[in-house]
């Protein structure tokens, strides 16, 4: 088998020590050869109030959001540091997920690890989510009609996966005195231009308000980090209605100097700049 391997754990809802019930809530995936780590986590609280009685959403918001960010900032030490003070090769999904989430009897743990063998470990901790824990959510009613990853898909993929660009497309996090954001698609050419898909093909006018208010307030915040990496905001349109609701959200995420708007109308431009920018690297480092 010629393909790296990676280990994976879920994080559990324990909502009784004594019984055991519990509910997956998360995986974490750690492929060592790559040093990639992955979590990926859900926030969504319908269906485990169904489940458990007295279960504090605010509470399990909080915990989703601070191992989010956490894993983020260790995937970039693992991705970076030389030496760190464990054995990478012998490490295990459970042994990283308990550096952010100790094991203490509490109500979060993680289950033993498990693994096999992939090419992707960020397509694969999506995959074993969505086998394991997104299959069984609903779609709330504020819920995009087409997600980032379908409008990635529809108009990026075929760009950001080429022989030519891939290489040079790495995950970085952008660390701001308030905030801290980690982006999955990025490349450095004197500053690092960092790429999020953002979708805003919502049925109703106060969630796509809402998201650009969220976009807005996130870049002016990012903007006061110390590397001044630029934002490119690639958005998804609504595919019915909303058209006047949409160009508001464009423009007030466009506002700052730090954020770059790329509709899908422009996105076959968009592509073939990345690619011709992508060459001059290439030749640059020839």
């Amino acid at each position: 088998m010629n393909q790296p391997h990676y280990s994976a754990s879920y994080l559990r809802y324990v909502h009784d020590p004594v019984t055991g019930e519990f509910a997956n809530v998360g995986v974490l995936v750690w492929a060592p050869l790559s040093r990639e780590l992955y979590f990926v986590g859900t926030a969504r609280t319908q269906r485990l109030g169904r489940f458990f009685h007295d279960f504090c959403d605010e509470d399990h918001q909080k915990i989703i959001g601070y191992a989010q960010k956490e894993f983020a900032k260790l995937a970039e030490k693992l991705r970076k540091q030389a030496e760190l003070p464990f054995d990478l090769s012998a490490a295990c999904a459970r042994d990283l997920g308990l550096i952010v989430i100790p094991f203490d009897d509490a109500t979060y743990q993680w289950s033993p690890s498990f693994g096999g063998y992939t090419v992707d470990a960020k397509a694969i901790a999506e995959e074993i989510f969505q086998e394991a824990i997104g299959v069984h959510q609903k779609k709330a009613p504020g819920s995009a009609r087409r997600s980032e990853q379908v409008i990635y898909k529809e108009h990026y993929q075929a760009t950001f996966e080429s022989e030519r660009v891939k290489p040079f497309i790495l995950p970085h996090l952008v660390e701001a005195p308030r905030v801290a954001y980690e982006f999955q698609r990025a490349y450095q050419n004197g500053v690092w231009n960092c790429f999020e898909i953002v979708s805003l093909d919502y049925h109703n006018p106060e969630t796509i308000e809402q998201r650009s208010l969220q976009w807005d307030a996130r870049v002016r915040h990012l903007q006061d980090g110390s590397d001044k990496a630029k934002i490119h905001l690639l958005l998804g349109k609504p595919s019915e209605g909303m058209l006047r609701e949409y160009a508001k959200a464009k423009d007030l995420m466009g506002s700052s100097n730090n954020a770059e708007i790329i509709e899908e109308d422009g996105a076959a431009d968009f592509c073939k700049e990345l690619e011709e920018k992508v060459s001059k690297l290439t030749i640059a480092e020839a």
